[in-house]
Protein backbone atom coordinates (compact mmCIF):
# COMPACT_ATOMS: atom_id res chain seq x y z
CA UNK A 1 0.00 0.00 0.00
CA UNK A 2 1.37 3.42 -0.92
CA UNK A 3 2.17 6.04 1.68
CA UNK A 4 -0.50 8.38 0.26
CA UNK A 5 -3.11 5.63 0.67
CA UNK A 6 -2.08 5.07 4.30
CA UNK A 7 -2.00 8.80 4.95
CA UNK A 8 -4.72 10.40 2.77
CA UNK A 9 -4.15 13.84 4.34
CA UNK A 10 -0.85 14.14 2.46
CA UNK A 11 -2.66 15.22 -0.71
CA UNK A 12 -3.59 18.45 1.09
CA UNK A 13 0.03 19.29 1.94
CA UNK A 14 0.73 21.15 -1.32
CA UNK A 15 4.37 22.28 -1.26
CA UNK A 16 4.81 21.23 2.36
CA UNK A 17 7.33 18.35 2.73
CA UNK A 18 5.96 14.98 3.83
CA UNK A 19 9.06 14.25 5.90
CA UNK A 20 11.58 16.36 7.81
CA UNK A 21 15.01 15.22 8.93
CA UNK A 22 15.33 16.65 12.43
CA UNK A 23 18.82 17.45 13.69
CA UNK A 24 19.74 15.71 16.95
CA UNK A 25 20.98 18.92 18.50
CA UNK A 26 20.32 20.83 21.70
CA UNK A 27 18.37 24.07 21.74
CA UNK A 28 21.64 26.00 21.93
CA UNK A 29 23.31 24.03 19.15
CA UNK A 30 20.46 24.67 16.71
CA UNK A 31 20.51 28.41 17.32
CA UNK A 32 24.33 28.49 17.33
CA UNK A 33 24.25 26.89 13.88
CA UNK A 34 22.09 29.77 12.65
CA UNK A 35 24.35 32.32 14.33
CA UNK A 36 27.45 30.89 12.65
CA UNK A 37 25.75 30.91 9.24
CA UNK A 38 24.35 34.45 9.56
CA UNK A 39 26.45 36.31 12.17
CA UNK A 40 25.49 39.82 11.00
CA UNK A 41 21.71 39.24 10.94
CA UNK A 42 19.75 40.70 13.88
CA UNK A 43 18.70 38.05 16.42
CA UNK A 44 16.49 40.22 18.61
CA UNK A 45 15.42 43.79 19.20
CA UNK A 46 14.24 45.41 22.42
CA UNK A 47 13.11 49.01 22.90
CA UNK A 48 15.08 50.26 19.92
CA UNK A 49 18.30 48.38 20.69
CA UNK A 50 19.30 45.26 18.79
CA UNK A 51 21.73 42.33 19.02
CA UNK A 52 23.14 40.45 16.02
CA UNK A 53 23.36 36.67 15.95
CA UNK A 54 27.11 36.86 16.52
CA UNK A 55 26.58 39.18 19.49
CA UNK A 56 23.77 36.95 20.77
CA UNK A 57 26.09 33.92 20.71
CA UNK A 58 28.68 35.85 22.74
CA UNK A 59 26.03 36.94 25.26
CA UNK A 60 24.79 33.37 25.66
CA UNK A 61 28.29 32.00 26.27
CA UNK A 62 29.02 34.77 28.79
CA UNK A 63 25.75 33.98 30.59
CA UNK A 64 26.67 30.27 30.53
CA UNK A 65 30.02 31.13 32.16
CA UNK A 66 28.15 33.11 34.83
CA UNK A 67 25.98 30.09 35.62
CA UNK A 68 29.04 27.82 35.82
CA UNK A 69 30.75 30.24 38.22
CA UNK A 70 27.63 30.04 40.39
CA UNK A 71 27.94 26.25 40.52
CA UNK A 72 25.19 25.40 38.05
CA UNK A 73 26.01 22.16 36.23
CA UNK A 74 24.48 19.67 33.82
CA UNK A 75 21.04 18.50 34.99
CA UNK A 76 20.55 21.33 37.52
CA UNK A 77 17.29 23.25 37.37
CA UNK A 78 17.16 27.06 37.24
CA UNK A 79 13.88 28.99 37.42
CA UNK A 80 13.37 31.87 34.98
CA UNK A 81 10.78 34.29 36.38
CA UNK A 82 11.03 36.95 33.66
CA UNK A 83 8.93 38.64 30.97
CA UNK A 84 10.18 38.74 27.37
CA UNK A 85 13.47 40.53 27.98
CA UNK A 86 16.90 40.07 26.35
CA UNK A 87 18.20 38.58 29.63
CA UNK A 88 15.45 35.94 29.52
CA UNK A 89 16.45 34.84 26.02
CA UNK A 90 20.17 34.87 26.88
CA UNK A 91 19.67 32.83 30.06
CA UNK A 92 17.37 30.31 28.40
CA UNK A 93 19.95 29.33 25.79
CA UNK A 94 22.85 29.64 28.25
CA UNK A 95 21.26 26.94 30.40
CA UNK A 96 20.95 24.73 27.31
CA UNK A 97 24.62 25.38 26.54
CA UNK A 98 25.75 23.85 29.86
CA UNK A 99 23.12 21.11 29.94
CA UNK A 100 21.02 22.65 32.73
CA UNK A 101 17.20 22.77 32.74
CA UNK A 102 15.19 26.01 32.39
CA UNK A 103 12.15 26.05 34.69
CA UNK A 104 9.85 28.62 33.04
CA UNK A 105 7.24 30.32 35.26
CA UNK A 106 4.84 33.26 35.09
CA UNK A 107 6.63 36.39 36.44
CA UNK A 108 3.39 37.61 38.06
CA UNK A 109 2.91 34.42 40.08
CA UNK A 110 2.10 34.80 43.78
CA UNK A 111 4.71 34.00 46.43
CA UNK A 112 3.02 30.67 47.22
CA UNK A 113 2.95 29.72 43.54
CA UNK A 114 6.63 30.56 43.11
CA UNK A 115 7.47 28.45 46.16
CA UNK A 116 5.53 25.56 44.60
CA UNK A 117 7.46 25.91 41.31
CA UNK A 118 10.79 26.04 43.14
CA UNK A 119 9.98 22.92 45.14
CA UNK A 120 8.48 21.07 42.18
CA UNK A 121 11.56 21.65 40.03
CA UNK A 122 14.11 21.52 42.88
CA UNK A 123 15.67 24.67 41.46
CA UNK A 124 19.16 25.62 42.57
CA UNK A 125 18.69 29.24 41.45
CA UNK A 126 15.99 31.66 40.35
CA UNK A 127 16.36 34.67 38.06
CA UNK A 128 13.73 37.35 38.51
CA UNK A 129 13.03 40.98 37.70
CA UNK A 130 14.02 43.30 40.55
CA UNK A 131 10.51 44.74 40.64
CA UNK A 132 9.11 41.35 41.70
CA UNK A 133 11.19 41.08 44.90
CA UNK A 134 8.17 41.50 47.15
CA UNK A 135 6.93 38.10 45.97
CA UNK A 136 10.13 36.31 44.98
CA UNK A 137 12.04 36.82 48.23
CA UNK A 138 9.31 35.38 50.51
CA UNK A 139 8.94 32.50 48.03
CA UNK A 140 12.66 31.73 48.23
CA UNK A 141 12.62 31.80 52.04
CA UNK A 142 9.69 29.37 52.10
CA UNK A 143 11.25 26.90 49.63
CA UNK A 144 12.39 23.52 50.95
CA UNK A 145 15.85 24.21 49.58
CA UNK A 146 16.30 28.02 49.35
CA UNK A 147 17.80 28.84 45.93
CA UNK A 148 20.34 31.41 44.81
CA UNK A 149 18.49 34.61 43.86
CA UNK A 150 19.67 36.55 40.80
CA UNK A 151 18.00 39.86 40.05
CA UNK A 152 17.64 41.38 36.60
CA UNK A 153 17.12 45.09 35.95
CA UNK A 154 15.27 46.24 32.84
CA UNK A 155 17.61 49.23 32.56
CA UNK A 156 20.52 46.89 31.81
CA UNK A 157 18.77 45.84 28.59
CA UNK A 158 17.79 49.34 27.44
CA UNK A 159 19.86 51.35 24.96
CA UNK A 160 21.16 54.80 25.87
CA UNK A 161 19.52 57.24 26.65
CA UNK A 162 16.51 55.13 27.65
CA UNK A 163 18.59 53.29 30.25
CA UNK A 164 19.72 56.55 31.85
CA UNK A 165 16.19 57.96 31.91
CA UNK A 166 14.79 54.74 33.35
CA UNK A 167 17.32 54.70 36.20
CA UNK A 168 16.46 58.30 37.06
CA UNK A 169 12.74 57.58 37.08
CA UNK A 170 13.00 54.29 39.01
CA UNK A 171 15.31 55.10 41.89
CA UNK A 172 13.96 52.46 44.23
CA UNK A 173 15.88 50.50 46.83
CA UNK A 174 15.80 46.75 46.62
CA UNK A 175 14.07 45.10 49.58
CA UNK A 176 16.17 43.27 52.14
CA UNK A 177 15.58 39.97 53.88
CA UNK A 178 17.06 37.47 51.43
CA UNK A 179 20.56 37.38 49.91
CA UNK A 180 20.71 38.14 46.21
CA UNK A 181 23.14 38.93 43.42
CA UNK A 182 22.59 41.30 40.52
CA UNK A 183 22.75 39.42 37.23
CA UNK A 184 24.71 42.24 35.58
CA UNK A 185 27.36 42.04 38.32
CA UNK A 186 27.65 38.27 37.97
CA UNK A 187 28.11 38.65 34.20
CA UNK A 188 30.95 41.13 34.65
CA UNK A 189 32.83 38.80 37.01
CA UNK A 190 32.15 35.57 35.14
CA UNK A 191 35.39 33.93 34.01
CA UNK A 192 34.68 30.22 34.38
CA UNK A 193 35.57 27.97 31.48
CA UNK A 194 32.62 26.27 29.80
CA UNK A 195 32.13 22.49 29.73
CA UNK A 196 32.22 20.63 26.39
CA UNK A 197 29.19 21.35 24.22
CA UNK A 198 28.09 17.73 24.05
CA UNK A 199 24.62 17.80 25.56
CA UNK A 200 21.98 15.25 24.57
CA UNK A 201 18.95 16.42 22.61
CA UNK A 202 16.54 13.89 24.09
CA UNK A 203 16.92 14.75 27.80
CA UNK A 204 14.84 17.27 29.74
CA UNK A 205 15.78 20.80 28.69
CA UNK A 206 12.73 22.83 29.74
CA UNK A 207 10.00 22.57 32.36
CA UNK A 208 6.67 24.20 31.53
CA UNK A 209 3.52 24.04 33.65
CA UNK A 210 0.01 22.87 32.84
CA UNK A 211 -2.94 25.24 33.26
CA UNK A 212 -4.37 23.33 36.20
CA UNK A 213 -7.90 23.13 34.75
CA UNK A 214 -8.24 19.44 35.62
CA UNK A 215 -6.42 19.52 38.93
CA UNK A 216 -3.23 20.86 40.45
CA UNK A 217 -0.81 22.37 37.96
CA UNK A 218 1.93 19.97 36.88
CA UNK A 219 5.48 20.43 35.68
CA UNK A 220 6.02 19.06 32.15
CA UNK A 221 9.54 18.13 31.04
CA UNK A 222 10.29 18.87 27.39
CA UNK A 223 13.42 18.01 25.46
CA UNK A 224 15.39 19.90 22.84
CA UNK A 225 14.02 17.43 20.30
CA UNK A 226 10.48 18.52 21.19
CA UNK A 227 11.18 22.20 20.56
CA UNK A 228 13.33 21.59 17.49
CA UNK A 229 10.62 19.46 15.87
CA UNK A 230 8.12 22.28 16.47
CA UNK A 231 10.52 24.83 14.96
CA UNK A 232 11.29 22.87 11.80
CA UNK A 233 7.66 21.86 11.29
CA UNK A 234 6.48 25.46 11.64
CA UNK A 235 9.09 26.75 9.19
CA UNK A 236 8.12 24.03 6.70
CA UNK A 237 4.40 24.79 7.13
CA UNK A 238 4.95 28.53 6.69
CA UNK A 239 5.84 28.12 3.03
CA UNK A 240 9.10 30.01 3.54
CA UNK A 241 12.41 28.54 2.44
CA UNK A 242 14.04 30.57 5.19
CA UNK A 243 12.97 33.09 7.82
CA UNK A 244 16.14 35.10 7.30
CA UNK A 245 15.23 38.78 6.91
CA UNK A 246 11.79 38.29 8.48
CA UNK A 247 10.68 39.80 11.79
CA UNK A 248 8.76 37.94 14.46
CA UNK A 249 6.67 39.94 16.92
CA UNK A 250 7.48 37.91 20.05
CA UNK A 251 4.59 38.97 22.25
CA UNK A 252 3.40 35.75 23.85
CA UNK A 253 5.38 35.09 27.06
CA UNK A 254 8.28 32.66 27.24
CA UNK A 255 6.68 30.67 30.08
CA UNK A 256 3.96 29.72 27.55
CA UNK A 257 4.79 26.80 25.27
CA UNK A 258 3.59 28.60 22.16
CA UNK A 259 5.40 31.82 23.03
CA UNK A 260 8.65 30.00 23.72
CA UNK A 261 8.43 27.42 20.94
CA UNK A 262 7.14 29.63 18.12
CA UNK A 263 7.77 33.22 19.17
CA UNK A 264 11.39 32.65 20.23
CA UNK A 265 12.90 29.29 19.25
CA UNK A 266 11.35 28.89 15.79
CA UNK A 267 12.27 32.46 14.89
CA UNK A 268 15.89 32.09 16.04
CA UNK A 269 16.34 28.69 14.39
CA UNK A 270 15.06 30.22 11.15
CA UNK A 271 17.25 33.31 11.32
CA UNK A 272 14.43 35.80 11.92
CA UNK A 273 14.57 38.92 14.07
CA UNK A 274 12.62 38.60 17.35
CA UNK A 275 11.04 41.88 18.46
CA UNK A 276 10.69 41.29 22.20
CA UNK A 277 7.50 42.65 23.76
CA UNK A 278 7.34 42.19 27.57
CA UNK A 279 3.73 43.35 27.92
CA UNK A 280 0.83 42.99 25.49
CA UNK A 281 -1.67 45.66 24.47
CA UNK A 282 -3.76 45.85 21.30
CA UNK A 283 -2.63 49.39 20.48
CA UNK A 284 1.06 48.59 20.96
CA UNK A 285 0.70 45.43 18.90
CA UNK A 286 -0.90 47.26 15.99
CA UNK A 287 1.68 50.06 16.13
CA UNK A 288 4.56 47.58 16.09
CA UNK A 289 3.09 45.69 13.15
CA UNK A 290 3.20 48.88 11.10
CA UNK A 291 6.40 50.46 12.38
CA UNK A 292 8.51 47.31 12.32
CA UNK A 293 6.95 45.92 9.13
CA UNK A 294 6.33 42.55 10.76
CA UNK A 295 6.30 39.58 8.40
CA UNK A 296 5.57 36.89 10.99
CA UNK A 297 3.35 36.95 14.04
CA UNK A 298 1.86 34.31 16.26
CA UNK A 299 -0.97 33.75 18.68
CA UNK A 300 -3.09 30.92 20.01
CA UNK A 301 -5.55 30.01 17.27
CA UNK A 302 -4.42 32.84 14.94
CA UNK A 303 -5.22 31.93 11.32
CA UNK A 304 -4.84 34.96 9.08
CA UNK A 305 -4.78 35.41 6.16
CA UNK A 306 -4.98 31.69 5.43
CA UNK A 307 -5.79 28.92 7.89
CA UNK A 308 -2.58 26.92 7.66
CA UNK A 309 0.00 29.61 8.20
CA UNK A 310 1.35 32.09 10.69
CA UNK A 311 2.50 34.60 8.04
CA UNK A 312 1.44 38.08 7.11
CA UNK A 313 2.98 38.57 3.66
CA UNK A 314 1.97 42.16 3.12
CA UNK A 315 1.71 45.38 5.08
CA UNK A 316 -2.03 46.14 5.28
CA UNK A 317 -3.80 49.45 5.58
CA UNK A 318 -4.64 50.70 9.07
CA UNK A 319 -8.29 49.54 9.02
CA UNK A 320 -7.33 46.00 8.04
CA UNK A 321 -4.43 46.06 10.48
CA UNK A 322 -6.83 46.81 13.34
CA UNK A 323 -8.94 43.82 12.30
CA UNK A 324 -5.87 41.59 12.29
CA UNK A 325 -4.85 42.84 15.74
CA UNK A 326 -8.31 42.21 17.16
CA UNK A 327 -8.20 38.65 15.85
CA UNK A 328 -4.85 38.09 17.53
CA UNK A 329 -6.06 39.63 20.79
CA UNK A 330 -9.22 37.52 20.74
CA UNK A 331 -7.25 34.30 20.37
CA UNK A 332 -4.59 35.06 22.99
CA UNK A 333 -7.18 34.45 25.72
CA UNK A 334 -7.68 30.92 27.00
CA UNK A 335 -10.60 29.49 28.89
CA UNK A 336 -11.36 27.44 31.97
CA UNK A 337 -11.47 23.94 30.51
CA UNK A 338 -13.85 22.68 33.17
CA UNK A 339 -16.45 25.47 33.16
CA UNK A 340 -15.92 26.90 29.64
CA UNK A 341 -15.70 30.44 31.01
CA UNK A 342 -13.28 33.24 30.21
CA UNK A 343 -10.29 33.87 32.51
CA UNK A 344 -10.81 35.95 35.66
CA UNK A 345 -14.59 35.60 35.47
CA UNK A 346 -16.91 34.02 38.00
CA UNK A 347 -17.18 30.22 37.41
CA UNK A 348 -20.32 29.38 35.49
CA UNK A 349 -22.90 27.59 37.65
CA UNK A 350 -24.35 24.69 35.68
CA UNK A 351 -26.65 23.84 38.60
CA UNK A 352 -27.82 26.20 41.31
CA UNK A 353 -29.47 25.17 44.58
CA UNK A 354 -32.33 27.54 45.38
CA UNK A 355 -32.27 29.25 48.77
CA UNK A 356 -34.76 31.35 50.69
CA UNK A 357 -32.97 34.52 49.63
CA UNK A 358 -33.36 33.69 45.94
CA UNK A 359 -37.11 34.20 46.42
CA UNK A 360 -36.55 37.69 47.83
CA UNK A 361 -33.46 39.09 46.08
CA UNK A 362 -34.10 42.65 47.30
CA UNK A 363 -33.42 41.53 50.88
CA UNK A 364 -29.80 40.68 50.08
CA UNK A 365 -27.13 43.27 49.41
CA UNK A 366 -25.42 42.37 46.15
CA UNK A 367 -21.65 42.02 46.21
CA UNK A 368 -19.40 43.25 43.45
CA UNK A 369 -18.10 40.11 41.80
CA UNK A 370 -17.07 39.17 38.28
CA UNK A 371 -19.79 38.02 35.93
CA UNK A 372 -19.74 34.43 34.69
CA UNK A 373 -19.07 34.77 30.97
CA UNK A 374 -19.12 31.69 28.75
CA UNK A 375 -16.19 31.57 26.34
CA UNK A 376 -16.98 32.24 22.69
CA UNK A 377 -15.30 30.93 19.56
CA UNK A 378 -15.35 33.36 16.65
CA UNK A 379 -15.93 32.16 13.09
CA UNK A 380 -14.08 34.80 11.10
CA UNK A 381 -15.34 33.56 7.74
CA UNK A 382 -19.03 33.69 8.72
CA UNK A 383 -18.43 36.78 10.87
CA UNK A 384 -20.30 35.49 13.91
CA UNK A 385 -19.45 34.14 17.36
CA UNK A 386 -20.40 30.78 18.83
CA UNK A 387 -20.63 29.88 22.51
CA UNK A 388 -18.12 27.09 23.01
CA UNK A 389 -20.35 25.23 25.48
CA UNK A 390 -23.07 24.91 22.80
CA UNK A 391 -20.59 23.31 20.42
CA UNK A 392 -20.00 20.55 22.96
CA UNK A 393 -23.74 19.99 23.36
CA UNK A 394 -24.40 19.47 19.65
Amino acid sequence: MSLSAEAPWLRFYGDMPEHIDYPRKTLFQCVAQTAQAHPDAVAYEFEGGYVTYAGFLRRVERAAAAFVSLGIARGDRVTLCLPNLPQAVDCFYALSRIGAVANMIHPLSSADEITFYLNCSQSKAIIALDGFCDRVMPACRAAKSPPELLLVRISDALPFPKAFAYRLAKRSKLPQGYPYCLWSGLLRKASASLPPDDGASDTCAVILYSGGTTGKTKGICLSSDNFNALAYQTIAASGCQTLLGCSMLSVMPMFHGFGLGIGIHTALVGGARCILVPRFSVRLYADLLRKKRILITHGKGFHYPNPGHFRIVFLPEEKLLRQITNKIAWNIWQMDGLKDTVPLGKPYEEYHQMTFFDMYPDMVEKEDEPEAILCKIYDWRKDNSIIFKKLKET
